[in-house]
């Protein structure tokens, strides 16, 4: 049987869409982090997170990766981009901004 063009996904659209769920996935970790630490209302707490998060971005930063093609990084500086600007979703392993969020919710909940 012979598929129909409608049923033959199209392979761009579905890697943009993937790319939009991603973004939205990442700019709501760094919101809940930012509403719990306004929660919390710890300036020890709050200068933790951000002197933690600079060190991050300082380590992305010297580790010779291109930051313009991925787009946590542009989440990471609350900056724009696009799709076909950054489509590399987040830096691999120890450099991944969606663990550095996720570690830094859980530590941030663990200190409540």
């Amino acid at each position: 049987m012979e598929k129909k063009d409608s049923q033959i996904p199209n392979t761009e659209q579905t890697k943009e869409q993937q790319w939009l769920a991603f973004r939205s996935e990442l700019r709501d970790l760094r919101t809940k982090i930012l509403k719990k630490l306004a929660q919390i209302n710890d300036k020890q707490i709050l200068n933790q997170y951000f002197q933690r998060e600079a060190e991050f971005v300082d380590r992305l930063r010297v580790t010779g990766m291109e930051t313009e093609t991925v787009l946590a990084w542009h989440v990471l500086a609350q900056g724009g981009t696009s799709y076909t600007s950054s489509p590399i979703l987040d830096f691999p392993g120890e450099y991944s901004v969606k663990k550095f969020f996720q570690s830094a919710l859980d530590k941030i909940n663990q200190s409540n």
